[in-house]
């Protein structure tokens, strides 16, 4: 068994496989795919290795992406963060993972169960150089086939 190094939270991932079996068990549930496009921020529904399941429209707009090409990937990696490359595992496994807040929440309320509000600055690779972000995050429990996390981000510095 090959187990990748993390300073933070577990490196391991779900299978591709897993990620749309689990997507599409969340689109059964109408209610869950409503509610998450009724939250005033971008957000995404989170499996238990971090991984987005499931992403409302605004995340999406807000990216210029479709939400089926977020899945699998972790909040970091999508937000361009450039500490999500720098464990083997991705988002959330590197040594400033263990200070962020993004990645503390979303842990919290794993292994809490219990919703989570942090403060979190990224900074975040772009197209012309890095750009630090200054976000409030809130992770929040899901349990509805099988169990989630929703995960919301608000970008302070547009508040």
């Amino acid at each position: 068994m090959n187990v990748l190094l993390t300073y933070s939270a577990p490196a391991e991932r779900a299978s591709a496989a897993e990620v749309a079996a689990d997507h599409q068990k969340l689109l059964q549930e109408p209610l869950v795919h409503q509610l998450l496009d009724s939250l005033p921020e971008p957000a995404m529904i989170l499996n238990p290795q971090r991984q987005v399941v499931l992403a409302n429209r605004k995340l999406a707009a807000l990216l210029s992406a479709e939400p089926e090409q977020l899945l699998g990937r972790r909040p970091g990696e999508i937000l361009t963060c450039i500490h999500s490359q720098d464990g083997a595992g991705g988002c959330g496994t590197s040594k400033f993972c263990a200070q962020c807040g993004a990645a503390g929440a979303i842990w919290e309320s794993q292994t809490t169960n219990t919703a989570q509000v942090r403060q979190c600055t990224m900074t975040c690779a772009t197209g012309e150089g890095s750009l630090s972000l200054d976000l409030k995050v809130w992770a929040t429990p899901l349990a509805v086939s099988g169990r989630f996390t929703v995960f919301a981000v608000r970008d302070k510095g547009n508040a």
